[in-house]
């Protein structure tokens, strides 16, 4: 018996055992998260009339925006943050270390007044996301700390959850930010995405036939096994060339996360400090919930 989705359940990256994907299974959900996002666009008007930043995404799949707070602002924010980060647990794993404790969590009702001020009620993020998702923002994105670091005896090792590695996150358009509470490049870890990777394409459902098939042969028997890889041919099919998306302290990076995507690896000991603010609930239940239309199927 399959298992009741509940109301924060959002789509995986692939689901379907090995023979159902190589019948084209996976190919035909993508298809179908497709469909229902053009369908919205004809039923949902758009937040506002297209800004530059939301045609460079569509172009791109990211967008970097300096300066995104006032001088004020960003102060009030970086003292926020290193306040709570005085009382974070710290992990002793080998390699490149990360800690990310919720500020805003719909799940639990979590609302940190002054991340809600800064970034729930912010128009620019809400006309992009918007507008790209063609969904109505109804419910709060998820928004944690992110502590990343790395030591001198970590230099070298692979990150835990090989997140270091070109991977997508899900097979329909859904969205991340990162907000750089520092200056970040290439020596301490700036993320990094493959521009054009997002896109709706025959290569993009050639992809994920293949690696769908790749992840059910290791997901067989091994329910926990971790996502596999993409395969060099696959990135090599979607020209996928990713590049560090450096950024003074006080810059905001939205992404789209069916482009491919990595952290970056520090070059020397150091942090990178940052808010993740995550919209994966856009297509959970309880967002569609919360339109209170006929559109709840879509």
């Amino acid at each position: 018996m399959s298992k009741k989705k509940g109301p924060w359940s959002t789509p995986v990256r692939s689901k379907f055992k090995t023979r159902a994907n190589q019948l084209g299974l996976q190919v035909f959900r993508v298809m179908g998260f497709e469909l229902k996002y053009r369908l919205r666009r004809l039923f949902l008007s758009p937040r506002s009339e297209k800004s530059n930043y939301t045609k460079d995404f569509e172009r791109d799949g990211y967008i970097v925006i300096p300066d995104f707070l006032s001088p004020e602002d960003y102060a009030r924010l970086k003292d926020h943050y290193y306040e709570r980060l005085k009382d974070l647990v710290k992990p002793t794993n080998e390699g490149p270390k990360l800690v990310a404790p919720p500020l805003c969590d719909p799940k639990d009702g979590t609302v940190d007044p002054l991340i809600e001020k800064l970034f729930v009620k912010n128009n620019t993020i809400n006309e992009v996301v918007e507008n790209a998702s063609a969904h109505r923002q109804n419910i709060l994105p998820l928004i944690r700390m992110h502590h990343y670091w790395a030591e001198e005896s970590d230099l070298g090792l692979r990150e835990t959850a090989r997140t270091d590695e070109l991977h997508y996150d899900v097979p329909l358009r859904n969205f991340r930010a990162f907000f750089y509470l520092e200056d970040c490049d290439k020596s301490n870890a700036a993320f990094e995405f493959a521009p054009g990777t997002h896109k709706f394409n025959t290569k993009r459902l050639y992809m994920e036939y293949r690696d769908s098939i790749v992840q059910a042969k290791a997901r067989q028997g091994k329910p926990h096994v971790k996502v596999q890889p993409i395969r060099d041919d696959l990135l090599k099919l979607l020209d996928a060339k990713p590049i560090p998306l450096e950024a003074p302290g006080n810059s905001l990076i939205i992404f789209n996360t069916m482009g491919l995507h990595r952290r970056g690896r520090f070059s020397h000991a150091g942090t990178r400090e940052a808010l993740l603010l995550d919209f994966r609930f856009l297509d959970a239940p309880a967002n569609y919930k919360a339109y209170g239309t006929p559109l709840k199927w879509l």
